[in-house]
Formats: C-alpha cells, sequence, structure tokens
C-alpha cells in the first residue's frame, strides 16, 4: 500500500534493493558462523587420565586421572554459554560401573558426582548419528567428552575416523565456537584432523613419558589431584605451536624420546567463560514473486531461522 501511485519501474527497483539487503545481510550471519577458533571452553589434554585413575571403593572417592576428569569437568561445566540439555555426550565409550583403567566407567562417574547426566555413543555408526544429531539440534548437550583411546572401553580406529568423517569435524567446531563445551584426551591419533578446526596452530605432537607436573594454573583447575599421583601417570602426546590462549594446566617431568624438546605441554585449558548465552545462530531467507504487475499485492514470506 505504501506504493500506490509510484510508477512500476521504481517499485520493481524498491523489490531488487530489499532483496538484495536481505541476501546480504543473511550472507553476513552466515559468514559469522564459519569461524573456528576456540571459544571454548575446552580441556585438551594429550593425558592418559582415562586408564591411571580410580574409584575408591572404601571413601567412595575419584582419585587419580579419575579425579583429574571430575575436576575438568567442573571447570567447563559452568562456563558453558551453548543453550543445552545439561548433559555429556561420550563419543566413543560405553556405560561401565568399573571401578579402574576403564574410559567409560571414569566419565561416568565423574559426570555423577557433579549432577551431569551423561549419553554414551559408542561404535562408527553411533558416533556418526551423533553427529548429525548435533547439526539437526535433536542432540543438545551440555559438553562433549572424547575419551582417548588408550584405556579400555575407549575409542578404537573406526571411531577415531569417524571423528573428522562426513564433516563431523566441523560440526565439532561449531558446537565449541558456539560456547559448547569439550573435553578431550589420548595421543596424536585422538586429534589428527578435528583439531585444526578448534584451535587452528596448535599440534599434537609425538611422544609419550611419564610423569605431569601441574602449573600453578592447574594447581587452581585440578584441585585435590596429587603430584604423587601425576607422577605415576602417563602422558601420550603434548601440544606444539599458538595455545590460542589456552592456559597450560600440567607439563611433562619425564619422556620416553629424547628429541630435544624441553618443555611439554600436555594439557590445555581455557576458552571464553560466557555469562550470558551464546548468541543466537540466526539466518533469513526470502520468497518474493519474481514478476509483479501493476495494482498486484505482493507477499513476501522471510524465514527466520534459530
Amino acid at each position: 500500500g505504501g506504493w500506490k501511485g509510484e510508477p512500476m519501474r521504481a517499485r520493481s527497483r524498491r523489490t531488487r534493493r530489499s532483496a538484495i539487503r536481505i541476501a546480504v545481510a543473511t550472507a553476513a550471519l552466515a559468514a559469522a558462523n564459519t569461524a573456528v577458533a576456540v571459544e571454548g571452553p575446552v580441556v585438551l589434554g594429550g593425558d592418559n587420565f582415562p586408564t591411571f585413575g580410580m574409584l575408591n571403593t572404601a571413601t567412595d572417592e575419584l582419585e587419580g586421572g579419575w579425579l583429574a576428569m571430575q575436576r575438568e569437568l567442573a571447570y567447563v561445566s559452568p562456563k558453558v554459554g551453548r543453550v543445552n540439555d545439561n548433559s555429556v555426550a561420550v563419543v566413543g565409550a560405553r556405560a561401565s560401573v568399573a571401578i579402574t583403567e576403564d574410559a567409560g566407567a571414569a566419565i561416568g562417574r565423574a559426570a555423577a558426582r557433579l549432577g551431569l547426566p551423561v549419553t554414551y555413543h559408542d561404535g562408527a555408526e553411533a558416533i556418526s548419528t551423533f553427529f548429525a544429531d548435533l547439526r539437526s539440534g535433536a542432540a543438545r548437550p551440555r559438553v562433549i567428552w572424547i575419551p582417548g583411546n588408550s584405556a579400555f572401553n575407549a575409542l578404537d580406529a573406526a571411531e577415531l575416523a569417524t571423528l573428522s568423517a562426513g564433516g563431523n569435524d566441523a560440526t565439532l567446531a561449531t558446537f565449541v565456537d558456539g560456547g559448547g563445551g569439550l573435553i578431550a584426551h589420548g595421543d596424536e591419533s585422538v586429534y589428527a584432523g578435528w583439531l585444526a578446526r578448534i584451535a587452528p596452530g596448535l599440534t599434537p605432537t609425538t611422544g609419550a613419558g611419564l610423569g605431569l607436573a601441574l602449573t600453578p594454573a592447574g594447581a587452581t583447575v585440578l584441585t585435590g589431584v596429587t603430584p604423587a599421583s601425576l607422577a605415576s601417570s602417563v602422558w601420550r602426546s603434548s601440544f606444539a605451536g599458538n595455545p590460542n590462549e589456552l592456559q597450560v594446566l600440567a607439563t611433562a617431568t619425564n619422556q620416553f624420546e629424547a628429541d630435544g624438546v624441553t618443555t611439554r605441554k600436555v594439557l590445555l585449558a581455557g576458552g571464553r567463560e560466557w555469562t550470558t548465552p551464546a548468541p543466537a545462530d540466526l539466518r533469513v531467507a526470502v520468497a518474493s514473486p519474481s514478476v509483479v504487475d501493476s495494482r498486484d499485492v505482493i507477499r513476501y514470506e522471510l524465514t527466520v531461522t534459530n
């Protein structure tokens, strides 16, 4: 009605300009969602905590690497900004009631002590389904947990390959970039492919050793984890390059391979601490008539996707 009495050519130009403005805005929104740098919160470790930990049946407390995992989750969970169902999604392990050396049990017991429910996605097919559900919004975990590949009930070769197959690495990066939490353990093969999307410039290195030492930042995050328990903990990999402003929580105290590296960063943590939910992932699509005649009533359909 606002265009009544205007020449058809002017109306056509206005139609085109409106469509162009919306198209530009849509492109800008899409571009904003392609960022892959760490937003957080994350803990990335070359550790072997799922193996070197246990449940003390006398005290019902977690010890060693399992206590470290509980503290990691307590660090990550409150910082999550992504809308979620409060769950921890375990990628590559099944539920277990074991009391030591079992990745699924370690994760389940750590989460239970923080009141967080756990969903398990075990096997390459189940992992593929989980990432498809993450893309569609059917899965809305608070934290994704990648259990490494050395403990019992952990990632196998097929599951490792699935982490970066079919766009799953990009899905994981989008999850973290939007404020989702991530905790991972294991050697360099666990981080192959997807780490470059989460933290460009951060590279997992080959090498292993016995013994970890907490930095001052690590002592703050991993409260109650004793130096003695870390001294007997095997590490499987470390990280080189730009840590993307991540804090170093633990360094290696010994190594099996004499390669000249003096300080190995084995455990990193950080990312943004969200005080409000992450910005909505908004997109706008426009549908309008391609041909407009004089005195036509024009219907525009704007579809906003969150």
